[in-house]
């Protein structure tokens, strides 16, 4: 799974999700933790599950063309997300789908382009 969030940084970021998780039903099953570079979910209920997401946030550097014209825009942040790692206990096996539309859902709220799909 790889995510895109143009425009916001990845402090930014995380600080949103966790708001998310705290309005959902999820804030018992949900925690995350966070790095500079490393993002994991973890979901604690009958078992341990962790995704382990690198973090990727690139910095404005100059102005960049909006349209072909000579219109140009600043650049703004980007922070991308790549999902590294990801550990199922067997007890979650049958709601992972589940877990990762919401989980969607959350980035679709966010700003978020889903890139590359999660793959069960």
């Amino acid at each position: 799974m790889q995510i895109r969030f143009p425009g916001t940084s990845a402090q930014h970021l995380i600080a949103h999700l966790n708001d998310q998780i705290q309005q959902r039903k999820l804030h018992s099953l949900i925690t995350t933790q966070y790095n500079h570079n490393e993002l994991i979910i973890i979901i604690s209920k009958f078992g341990t599950s962790k995704l382990r997401f690198a973090i990727e946030e690139q910095q404005p550097t100059q102005t960049q063309p909006h349209h072909p014209t000579t219109t140009h825009l600043p650049c703004t942040v980007v922070t991308q997300i790549t999902l590294i790692h990801k550990k199922i206990t067997f007890t979650h096996r049958p709601i992972e789908r589940d877990l990762v539309t919401k989980l969607q859902t959350m980035i679709t709220h966010l700003g978020g382009e889903i890139i590359c799909p999660y793959v069960l």
